[in-house]
């Protein structure tokens, strides 16, 4: 049995980020005792070769992969898109499938060779949210997220993809988030991190100098003062909930030229307007995309009937499309609408094609919105160059516009997966030394790390 103060620290991140890279250095500076998987399953006879790598998730889903038969590529690796559905159907009746599998085999494995509970473990390449709520139960876990911007990651992978770059944008797409509970949620992950660390470089000591900073504050060996950056960044996180949104919940703070905060919000409906779960039940967007999609009864594209009958992925309940909601009414699974009502004869994903996000029926005021109103009301007399915002997530394209229309000077976030066409209006507008990635430990472990390091 794995006691339950055992030090633990999970890695996600994007693809090409690095995060096997990191996984490999804690394995080492924390002389993590890793023990070699085979093809065939787990080494378990006689236990002496010790792995250069983390316990890896995804050697699960290979092993699952050989069981049923699945064909190599040339390179003798399995197609990461293959990989991918795998690992869906493994976690599709229980997200957390995968970290208990991991834990069950790690555990098996240190009884059977007699291995004390001194040594850390190490998980590489956790990709789903309930991966995270089962590895929380041990109190001393910790998850690094691992980022790296999208240009640099691709030259990292683009021999692994033999230069295919659209190959690697549509696997790096379903990995970030695939609006299913029991898919690729890397963005969520993040979002849930301890620690995020920005991986840009490509001189690997100035990242795992990095790792040796959060490793002195999670073991207590000394104290350093939390960043400014962190201490706003958890301010934001703290608005963050307080907003109703049944999508994705935001905040945002804005800071003077002398680091003080003027101003703190999160998205929100209008004053006096009943949020979306009150009044409708559901995101005012889906209810759009629902109302849109019972009126379409042929493929926009070919012609061909769309079926009226959807299937919930998870119990098998047929849904008759004048019943559909964002959630299934019998096992409370999270659908995936934009995944539904494929044409038959062209594969159009009709939902996405068609009716698409919907975004300009949003009832809210994004988080970076009411922010700068709230500027506005304070009718200070400032130079908003010299002003930073922070936000917990990349700004939409309509507060770019927003943010260089007031002439804001620096934008600091957390977002792994912004919009191009705000990257690129405020890259013009702000330079890219003025849009800064947020780096540092998150809201969730703020307390948990600097007061065990005092």
């Amino acid at each position: 049995m794995i006691e339950k103060d055992r030090l633990i620290i999970g890695l996600s991140g994007s693809l090409g980020s690095g995060v096997s890279t990191a996984a490999k250095y804690l394995v080492r500076v924390l002389e993590s005792k890793v023990y070699k998987i085979t093809d065939d399953g787990w080494d378990c006879s006689p236990f002496t070769e010790v792995s250069d790598e983390a316990y890896k998730l995804s050697r699960i889903i290979e092993e699952e992969a050989g069981k049923r038969g699945e064909k190599r590529n040339v390179k003798g690796q399995f197609d990461r898109e293959l990989l991918q559905r795998i690992g869906n159907e493994l976690r599709q009746n229980n997200t957390s499938y995968l970290a208990k599998e991991m834990l069950k085999r790690i555990c098996e494995v240190e009884e059977k060779i007699g291995l004390g509970s001194s040594y850390p473990i190490i998980i590489d390449g956790i990709k789903n949210s309930g991966e995270i709520i089962e590895f929380r139960k041990y109190s001393n876990f910790f998850l690094f997220s691992i980022d790296t911007y999208i240009g640099k990651r691709w030259e990292r992978v683009r021999d692994k993809y033999e230069g295919k770059q659209n190959d690697f944008y549509a696997d790096d797409e379903r990995d970030h988030n695939e609006n299913i509970d029991y898919g690729q949620q890397v963005d969520k992950c993040v979002y849930l991190s301890d620690v995020l660390i920005n991986n840009d470089s490509d001189i690997k000591k100035e990242l795992f100098d990095k790792i040796d900073s959060y490793l002195s504050l999670i073991k207590g060996e000394e104290y350093v003062y939390p960043m400014p950056c962190e201490s706003i960044m958890s301010q934001a996180y703290c608005e963050s909930l307080k907003s109703s949104c049944m999508k994705r919940k935001v905040g945002a703070v804005i800071v003077s030229s002398d680091g003080i905060p003027m101003v703190s919000t999160y998205n929100e409906v209008p004053y006096l307007e009943e949020s979306c779960e009150k009044k409708y039940g559901m995101c005012y967007r889906d209810k759009v995309k629902i109302d849109l999609i019972k009126n379409v009864r042929k493929c926009p594209h070919c012609g061909t009937d769309i079926e009226q009958n959807i299937t919930c992925p998870k119990c098998n309940e047929i849904i008759h499309i004048n019943d559909l909601a964002p959630t299934c009414s019998k096992c409370d699974l999270d659908l995936d609408l934009d995944s539904f009502f494929v044409c038959k004869s062209c594969e159009l994903k009709i939902i996405k094609k068609f009716v698409g996000k919907r975004m300009e029926v949003c009832r809210a005021l994004h988080a970076e919105e009411r922010a700068i109103i709230q500027l506005a009301k304070l009718g200070m007399s400032i130079n908003p160059s010299g002003i930073t915002l922070y936000t917990t997530t990349f700004p939409c394209p309509q507060c770019a516009n927003k943010i260089v229309g007031l002439g804001i000077g620096k934008i600091v976030f957390v977002e792994p997966y912004p919009t191009k066409e705000s990257v690129d209006l405020l890259a013009r507008s702000l330079e890219n030394k003025n849009i800064e990635k947020f780096e540092g430990v998150k809201a969730r472990a703020y307390f948990r790390i600097y007061d065990r390091a005092r």
